[in-house]
């Protein structure tokens, strides 16, 4: 046993041993790397400076390596060497490292070795093994100064790799140097001198032009010489002239030497870097010749291009000009001129008019000219040949037109028959007209067009080349009605005056105005492409969560991931990228709908504002939550973490499965906006029918009896309102089936369709339409005009009960959201109070807990969650009801559920710090929601407010609902002020915050109420909200007080009286009301239990469970009473 014990010893200290090892290493390397960069940084900056040849660079590469071995054989190897295992100089060392210790553990095993079988001895060692056993050796060897020489030896290591990367002295190139010490550096000439004129030749008393250019070598690639001399020598050879040369825009070195008269030699020279470099040398001859020493061109181009003359400069004979300008030369000679030509190749030539040393020509440019001067002097002598130059005829291009609106050959014409044409137009010197050609090729009533008409277009204002003319062409003029279909194409013309007028026109373009029926087919088959593509990713996204969760479970059953889970994992994120590409295309799908919708004006605002809440929550699958989840699964796969991987697992899941509720949300939306936008398209079919009715009736009276062909034309069009009130009905049958789709708490108006239904049958507006018909088929308009007139007054009542209809579904879900979110933000704070009260018991259970506390914490906690997922799977079904639901809301109730479940885990773990942090974060989520529901609320009675339908039974519900929240704060403060709290600070901020939350609610029903100019029923609610400020700065502060309690106690009250002067308006305003109306007012099917329980002994018991006075529940009671006989009556 003892000699296990001093073997034991033994063992810790060779770990300290090895870990004083790595300690000597560490520091060793670290010097011996600060000693190499330090001197690597001297040595290049040494070759930097000094530029040294071979040899030195070798005695600098050499001193640099010598040094680099011995520091690492100094620091680095040697103390290794020297380092032995000495048992008592390690049992030294710890006991110079634990005062406690002292000498006695280096005595007992000195004295074990000696004396082995003495049983004191062995006591003694057996004494400090076990005082030492929970003593960390290894932790003796400090690692400081080996972290300070480290840092060290990292910064000059940073530092050098700076200054050879970025040291404007050319560090790195100097240590390249020294390390390639054997090759030679030695720069090449960076340039040479060419010479462009090379041997020139002039007459007597011309000019002589000498050129160079630069050719730069390769390995300079960003040398610029701006400057080189020229040398000008005699025949003689010695200079007679040196002249500085600059380089021009063209990269040439150009100098003229004007009159001269005897032969020169030249060449070029310029200095780099201490050397000089030349060209080669060339010679410069005089010719006794008459020679062209100036001329100019004028151009003068046609007056249609609005171009002004142009002069060029002397001596420069090289221009573009339009066809049809006029060009005029004149030149001058160096001698008196026998005859002068402007020649053009071998065949064309233009005579000069020759006035001794002048001569002149004009000439129209109609194609492209190369020419040259050819002058004979009196003498008989012909110039040499001089330069070609070159007039280039521009052609006047033909014009160019294209559309820019319409976007496609084949578009719908917009209800307002008012089509907006953009027209781009092009032309290099400007326009003579545009039009616009069309025709009708298919009439609905009337015989289509056999000829294009023309319609004069505006363009653009003289000078102008380029525009884009915007045109909205009204075709309410042409008698154009659904079903019409026209072509129309654009053509412009040219101001060509010379070569005459060009023009070009457009593709032809079809546009259709399409019928009524037409329109809502097509919207029909968007909405139901769409709903088939949401329930296909619907099954996508099942599949995945499938796949994810397959690969959860085989995880749980081994210890590390296989490449069929990897490929498992890659083929689910590779199916959820498609998802959300395709999210995405059907979000854009979404809005082109909307857009056709809105341009029709198929649908209300209100419905409108429902299908783009539907698309934001298509836009928000792609949620950054879900791609950074894909992106942590990503990485942990490619890091091989098993720990990693299977958090960020576990994350995808959380994720993919709050994707998945968002689709089967966006999906039962886009069924319930489709009742609404029937019910609009309803209203629209009506709509349509009575404008058209309304105009056929006034034509029909003006119509005189014996006008057989107008009176023919209108029976047509009635007809026409006939078949349209036959698709009305089919309409209204559609959503009555979408209607009886729908339970009965669903509150769908069905009693109203059918009172619609029932007028419908007792109108018989059907017989009006057709005996209309039929007195204009027997050419008596008057007759039918009254017909027409009592089919109007049918359809406007018709009209009237659908828009009652439509505002009655809008009144019931507003009022069906409100209170479903009253009563979740009630269950919210309810349940973050519960988790509250736990999280402080886990907190007292300090340490680890027993089976028996883990056990009881895990299954409150597990009650809290069911209640929570209760409250979740209300939320989810409002959700899918009303598109006011923020995501954002759903996803904290998420969060909330997640930390929940970690709780739990943590306390079957019976680790209570851990469990009570998920709590906390439990109910922060909680409290978010809270807040965000809050904020819905308030928003929602601002709409309503602005929208004029503050209807008054809803505030006097959510009144009764904010007294509500506010006397179970009162409660709370109460409860406080008993000193039943522990932690006071965090369970005040809370409540000041629900304080916060009352407060801003009620400041939103104020506005409401002073929109609708009803301010005394709700009594002075700014003053209340002032007491509630009060109230939620004195709870911020932690300032718990009597006067605190009071003043809560004023604002129930007044928040009670308010109440009832409410409830009181309301029964006055139903006692003054001229009619009856049905009024659907039924809670929400899935919280239904919650709002019919019994609220009185509910708050009561939860009174008695926290400890409140009996004062205060005697109040609590009081309170709900008086709310409960407020609803009776």
């Amino acid at each position: 046993m003892a000699n296990h014990i001093y073997d034991d010893l033994i063992n810790r200290l060779k770990s300290v041993y090895q870990r004083e090892r790595l300690r000597l290493a560490a520091s060793g390397l670290s010097k011996c790397l600060l000693l190499v960069f330090t001197l690597s940084v001297v040595v290049a900056a040494l070759e930097s400076v000094g530029k040294f040849e071979s040899a030195g660079r070798f005695t600098l590469l050499a001193l640099l390596v010598m040094t680099s071995v011995f520091g690492l054989l100094w620091f680095f190897l040697l103390p290794l060497v020297r380092e032995k295992f000495n048992p008592d100089d390690a049992a030294k060392k710890i006991g110079e490292a634990f005062p406690h210790l002292k000498d006695r553990l280096l005595n007992a095993m000195q004295v074990y070795r000696e004396q082995r079988e003495n049983p004191f001895t062995v006591r003694a060692l057996e004494r400090v093994a076990e005082e030492t056993k929970r003593e960390n050796f290894v932790s003796s060897i400090d690692f400081t100064g080996v972290k300070k020489i480290g840092g060290a030896a990292a910064s000059s290591m940073v530092l050098a790799a700076a200054l050879f990367a970025f040291s404007p002295t050319g560090l790195g190139d100097a240590l390249h140097r020294v390390v390639n010490f054997n090759k030679d550096f030695t720069p090449p000439p960076p340039f040479r001198i060419i010479s462009l004129s090379k041997n020139v030749e002039t007459a007597k008393g011309g000019d002589a032009e000498v050129k160079f250019r630069i050719d730069i070598i390769d390995s300079a690639p960003t040398l610029d010489v701006r400057r080189i001399s020229l040398k000008l020598a005699d025949a003689n050879g010695f200079e007679v002239q040196n002249i500085t040369l600059t380089k021009d825009s063209t990269g040439v070195f150009a100098y003229r030497l004007r009159n001269q008269k005897q032969e020169l030699s030249y060449f070029g020279e310029a200095d780099a870097f201490g050397k000089k470099i030349r060209s080669e040398t060339h010679t410069i001859k005089i010719l006794d010749k008459p020679r062209l020493e100036r001329f100019q061109l004028t151009l003068t181009p046609p007056a249609y291009s609005r171009l002004s003359p142009q002069q060029l400069e002397p001596n420069f004979g090289d221009a573009s000009a339009l066809v049809g300008t006029r060009v005029s030369i004149r030149l001058k000679s160096s001698k008196p001129l026998q005859s002068a030509r402007l020649r053009s190749g071998d065949s064309l030539s233009f005579t000069m008019d020759v006035q001794n040393d002048m001569a002149t020509v004009n000439f129209q440019l109609r194609s492209d000219l190369t020419y040259r001067f050819e002058i004979i002097d009196k003498d008989g002598y012909r110039s040499s040949e001089n330069a070609e130059y070159h007039l280039r005829a521009v052609r006047d291009e033909p014009p160019r037109v294209k559309f820019l609106q319409p976007e496609t050959t084949e578009s719908k014409l917009p209800e307002s028959l008012l089509q907006s044409l953009a027209a781009e137009i092009q032309d290099d010197y400007g326009f003579n007209r545009l039009v616009l050609n069309y025709k009708v090729t298919k009439s609905e009533f009337g015989n289509p067009d056999k000829e294009f008409q023309e319609l004069t277009m505006p363009t653009a204002a003289d000078g102008e080349t380029d525009k884009t003319v915007l045109y909205t062409w009204d075709l309410n003029k042409q008698g154009v009605v659904a079903g019409d279909e026209l072509e129309f194409y654009a053509e412009v013309f040219d101001n060509d005056a010379v070569s005459g007028y060009k023009s070009a026109r457009t593709d032809i373009y079809k546009l259709r105005l399409p019928t009524l029926d037409e329109v809502f087919a097509e919207v029909d088959k968007s909405e139901q492409k769409t709903l088939d593509a949401l329930e296909k990713k619907l099954d996508e996204a099942k599949a995945i969560e499938e796949q994810l969760e397959k690969v959860q479970n085989d995880l749980r059953q081994k210890n590390r991931a296989d490449w069929q889970d990897k490929k498992a994992l890659e083929s689910a994120l590779q199916k959820q990228q498609e998802l959300q590409q395709s999210a995405q295309t059907l979000s854009d799908e979404m809005q082109k709908m909307m857009q056709e919708m809105q341009e029709r004006n198929l649908v209300s605002e209100e419905t409108l504002e429902k299908y783009q809440e539907i698309q934001r929550l298509l836009e928000q699958l792609n949620s950054p939550e879900l791609k950074e989840a894909m992106k942590q699964l990503q990485e942990a796969m490619q890091k091989m973490s098993e720990q990693q991987l299977r958090e960020a697992l576990k994350n995808m899941q959380f994720n993919e499965e709050q994707m998945k509720q968002s689709l089967e949300r966006t999906k039962e939306l886009l069924k319930r906006v489709q009742v609404e936008r029937k019910l609009d398209e309803a209203q629209k079919r009506m709509a349509d029918m009575i404008e058209k009715q309304e105009r056929l009736k006034n034509e029909t009276v003006q119509q005189p009896p014996d006008n057989k062909e107008k009176l023919d034309q209108l029976r047509k069009e009635q007809q026409s309102i006939e078949k349209a009130q036959k698709e009305f009905q089919r309409s209204r049958e559609e959503l009555e089936e979408k209607m009886k789709e729908y339970p009965k708490q669903e509150q769908m108006p069905l009693d109203e369709m059918e009172k619609l239904k029932e007028q419908q049958m007792q109108d018989k507006l059907e017989d009006d339409l057709k005996q209309a018909q039929e007195n204009l088929a027997r050419q008596k308009p008057q007759e039918a005009a009254e017909k027409q007139r009592s089919a109007l007054q049918k359809m406007r009542q018709q009209q009237k009960q659908l828009a009652d209809m439509k505002q009655e579904i809008s009144r019931q879900r507003k009022q069906e959201m409100l209170e479903a979110m009253q009563n979740a933000a009630q269950s919210a704070l309810e349940l973050s109070m519960e988790q509250e009260a736990l999280k402080k018991e886990t907190e007292e259970m300090r340490g680890q807990l027993s089976m028996e506390q883990s056990r009881e914490a895990a299954s409150k906690q597990q009650q809290i969650l069911e209640s929570l997922r209760q409250l979740q799977e209300s939320i989810s079904k409002i959700g899918k009801k009303s598109s006011q639901m923020r995501q954002e809301m759903s996803r904290e109730l998420a969060k909330a559920e997640q930390e929940m479940e970690q709780a739990i885990g943590q306390l079957e773990n019976r680790q209570s710090q851990g469990a009570a942090m998920d709590m906390q974060n439990a109910m922060q989520s909680l409290n978010e929601f809270a807040k965000q529901t809050g904020q819905l609320m308030a928003d929602m009675m601002g709409q309503q407010g602005s929208n004029g339908q503050g209807d008054g039974d809803a505030m006097s519900e959510l009144m009764q609902g904010l007294t509500g929240q506010q006397g179970e704060l009162n409660g709370q403060t109460e409860g406080m002020m008993q000193g039943m709290q522990t932690d006071k600070a965090q369970r005040l901020a809370q409540m000041a915050a629900q304080q916060r939350l009352i407060q801003q609610q009620l400041q939103q029903l104020s506005q409401k109420q002073k929109a609708s100019g009803k301010n005394e029923l709700l009594g002075n609610l700014d003053k209340i909200a002032e007491e509630m400020e009060e109230a939620a700065k004195q709870l911020e502060q932690q300032n718990l007080s009597r006067e605190l309690v009071k003043r809560q106690q004023q604002i129930l009250s007044r928040m009670l009286e308010s109440t009832r002067s409410l409830k009181k308006q309301e029964q006055d305003e139903q006692r003054q009301a001229t009619a009856a109306k049905n009024v659907f007012k039924k809670s929400p099917a899935e919280l239904k239990e919650e709002v019919q329980r019994n609220k009185v002994q509910d708050a009561v018991n939860r009174m008695k469970q926290q400890g409140f006075s009996d004062d205060y529940q005697r109040l609590i009671r009081k309170y709900y009473e008086a709310l409960e006989k407020m609803q009776k009556n």
